[in-house]
């Protein structure tokens, strides 16, 4: 029931922003008109109090939990070599990590994870499975002021990558939002899943209560990996750029930047670092900081850039 209201909750804010984003426009081509300036502010309004709802909603969860079955002729009857679990196990979290840092501090292309993304990301071994082996593993939910959770965001990103397969469009697409750091971690794991000869099955529910699975065959992994070589790594730009910020959904993590010299409208992720304080920069002249990642896809030489948005001052 917690989830059925958590989903229906964020539909209601998703389709509300797409309102309050139209009303906006028109508020523009004609600022001197009372009704849409009031209908902006109910708008607004109505906003303020169905994200309300769904904070004090997201706050009743208490923590999220990964299932992990692991097969293969070394394993058998529960029992498996010390060392290909800790291959398996270590290189997703390594990739958890990684992922988590992108959410909250923007893609990066190396260095070490920080203690306090790392702890509120670690999994816990919580209990075993009869079978082949299989392991519930889970970890406590921490929530921001806004009532989301890092763990539960990564989660949802792994995901998306997991379910990308070996389709390069959707693979670039994850890995343009997440860096270089992420997709070697991804890489790293899918190689130490296939040296081990290991089959593995993950599940876990997401806030809207869909159980997403992943279950790749030998095969598919192969050609999972071999997509991702052929796809390589990306190149990074920072800039810091004077504008305005037109648009941001808290929600989605979406932001929308408007460039003062030339017009220029940037569009794409929110780090969670710049959440907290965005507020006082909505339509208003600043500066922001604006970091890009491309990632090509070198058999038909196609391309994606998408852009994080790490931080802003006023100008």
């Amino acid at each position: 029931m917690l989830q059925k209201n958590i989903s229906i909750l964020k539909d209601r804010i998703a389709s509300t922003e797409d309102v309050i984003k139209t009303q906006e426009a028109l508020c523009q081509k004609e600022p001197e008109s009372f009704a849409y300036k009031l209908s902006l502010a109910s708008l607004k309004s109505r906003l303020a109090i169905l994200t309300d709802e769904y904070t004090q909603l997201l706050h009743e969860r208490t923590d999220e939990t990964l299932d992990i079955l692991l097969e293969g002729s070394r394993i058998r009857k529960g029992s498996a070599p010390v060392m290909i679990v800790a291959d398996v196990l270590g290189s997703l979290q390594g990739l958890i990590h990684s992922v988590a840092r992108a959410i909250h501090s923007g893609p990066k292309n190396r260095g070490r994870i920080p203690v306090e993304i790392a702890k509120i990301t670690d999994l816990q071994l919580n209990a075993l499975y009869a079978g082949s082996l299989g392991m519930k593993l889970s970890a406590p939910i921490s929530t921001d002021i806004f009532g989301e959770s890092l763990i539960t965001k990564t989660l949802e990103e792994l995901y998306k990558i997991l379910e990308a397969k070996d389709n390069p469009e959707e693979i670039i697409n994850s890995f343009s939002k997440l860096g270089n750091h992420s997709y070697r971690r991804y890489s790293i794991f899918l190689s130490h899943v296939i040296r081990n000869s290991i089959h593995v099955r993950t599940k876990w529910v997401d806030l809207s209560g869909q159980e997403r699975t992943w279950a790749p065959t030998e095969d598919e992994l192969r050609n999972i990996y071999d997509a991702l070589l052929n796809i390589g790594e990306g190149t990074s730009e920072t800039l810091i750029a004077e504008g305005v910020l037109m648009g941001a959904s808290l929600l989605r993590d979406r932001f929308e930047f408007i460039k003062s010299d030339n017009g220029e409208t940037i569009t794409g992720t929110l780090a969670d670092q710049v959440r907290e304080k965005i507020q006082p920069y909505f339509g208003v002249n600043c500066k922001a900081l604006l970091q890009s990642h491309t990632f090509v896809n070198r058999a038909t030489a196609e391309s994606r850039t998408s852009w994080s948005l790490l931080d802003l001052a006023s100008k």
